[in-house]
């Protein structure tokens, strides 16, 4: 049931559910300064320019900002509320 839930979540309210996860990740962001550190680190080292935008054309270069947005997605699964 839950599977259903969640396909339909992503699949109908995909905005909605991208900024409650991103909400979700700057809440875990605020409270773990040194993950904060890290991923900035990590966006640095692709672009040492504080305004270009760092897009997918770079994914390769940020595997730990990648691990940090797959972990979020394992902790708050939308439409599965406990």
């Amino acid at each position: 049931m839950c599977l259903i839930v969640t396909a339909t979540t992503i699949l109908f309210a995909g905005r909605g559910t991208s900024s409650v996860s991103f909400t979700f990740l700057l809440n875990l962001l605020a409270h773990h300064p040194e993950i904060q550190d890290q991923l900035a680190k990590e966006m640095h080292s692709v672009s040492s320019d504080p305004v270009e935008h760092v897009g997918l054309m770079f994914r390769e270069y940020l595997p730990y900002t990648r691990t940090a947005l797959l972990e979020i997605f394992k902790i708050l699964q939308p439409g599965c509320a406990s």
